[in-house]
């Protein structure tokens, strides 16, 4: 019960949704670091500690591991994972020590930790790893089993096949775009039958591992130039309404009124006005660093009091769900537009969308957590 218990819980945090994710204000909008997904390989090797009654130092076995996966966003990724050699026991009275061998084969989740708290950086020189998952051992040459004592224990088996779970940590330190040395510690946990004694309780065996990664088709990044091509594209859409709206009520005018309406001073166009308000991971409300935007924003709409602003929230599509995103772009969208409501602009004044993650406006990635403002030239 305790093992189904403690392999729920890994699996929650293994598994965990983006909604989890803390939010972290990021005001550089330019010049990012564009990501990529990657597949990437792993060898390791190092020492395991599998736990028991005899001292630390007996206990200490080789280990080694090889892994395949994939880092599907900046935050996310996954990886199979090969791993086993040694483990060693030890009965205590009379002092007996044995050794078996087992492999094991386990999915993990990863979770780059600088990522989620900072911007992506392509070149930065050390990620941390937080992982977790679940797998499945299989035990064999159980040594135990040629102990004079071996009727002592209770759990003798000859082969050995349980599911674990696992937690860890791992440290990538960047040598070049492709290669890496990482290191890495984890806990596994797994039925009280792995050392063939009886303890009341899971087993656990710890692993320290250093290694090197290799990834398949990193490339270099290159900054992001932003084309607002979605706000070319909304000005274009409202202007050509108004333009039809418009229509009706000159085509039938008489000529006389043409050389009084030239007669007449011209009301001075007004100038379009766009911003970009960038948002972290599963935040909703106006970041610090972007409220100067909003400013410059009340200012402009002060000065034309005709202008229509249009407010359209946006969710990245590399982390959530669609329906997850839906919302998140819908909720950015309204307690802006609230916001600019709450600061003195009449509400029939502004028009609110929402988007989702079925529009990018973005190459990158994260840039695609925004709300973008665009003007009518009249309400």
């Amino acid at each position: 019960m305790k093992t189904k218990t403690i392999l729920a819980v890994l699996s929650i945090i293994a598994f965990g949704s983006n909604n989890s994710a803390f939010s972290q204000e990021t005001t550089n909008t330019k010049d990012k670091d564009i990501f990529s997904p990657y597949w990437f390989m792993q060898g390791q090797v190092g020492g395991a500690y599998t736990v028991g009654e005899a001292t630390f130092s007996k206990l200490i076995s080789p280990t080694a591991a090889l892994s395949f996966g994939r880092q599907f966003t900046p935050i996310w990724g996954a990886r199979l994972q090969v791993n086993g050699w040694e483990a060693k026991g030890a009965w205590i009275s009379p002092y007996e020590k044995y050794k078996f061998n087992y492999i094991g084969v386990n999915a993990d989740v990863l979770i780059n930790l600088m990522n989620l708290f900072s911007s992506y950086k392509a070149k930065r020189v050390f990620d941390l790893y937080l992982l977790g998952g679940v797998g499945f051992n299989h035990g064999f040459n159980n040594g135990a089993n040629d102990l004079p004592n071996a009727s002592d224990f209770t759990y003798n088996w000859e082969k050995f096949n349980r599911i674990t779970g696992r937690f860890g940590m791992q440290g990538d330190f960047r040598l070049s775009s492709r290669w890496s040395l990482n290191l890495e510690v984890n806990a596994n946990i797994l039925s009280d039958r792995f050392n063939s004694k009886d303890g009341g309780n899971n087993d656990w065996y710890c692993n320290a591992l250093a290694g090197v990664t290799y990834k398949f088709g990193k490339k270099a990044a290159a900054p992001v130039v932003v084309a607002p091509t979605v706000i070319e594209e909304n000005n274009q859409k409202t202007n050509e309404q108004r333009v039809e709206q418009k229509v009706p009520e000159t085509i039938n005018e008489p000529q006389a009124n043409t050389e009084k309406q030239n007669t007449q001073p011209q009301k001075e166009e007004q100038a379009a006005y766009s911003s970009e308000i960038f948002y972290s991971i599963n935040q909703l409300v106006v970041p610090t660093g972007e409220k100067q935007k909003i400013d410059q924003l009340l200012e402009w709409a002060k000065n034309h009091p005709d202008a229509r602003i249009i407010v359209t929230g946006y969710a990245d599509a590399g982390t959530g769900t669609a329906q997850i995103n839906l919302r998140t772009s819908r909720n950015r969208a309204q307690n802006l537009t609230q916001l600019l409501i709450r600061s003195g602009i009449d509400k029939d004044r502004i028009i609110t969308e929402a988007k989702g993650d079925t529009v990018q406006p973005f190459k990158e990635n994260d840039m695609n957590r925004v709300v973008i403002i665009c003007t009518d030239k009249e309400k």
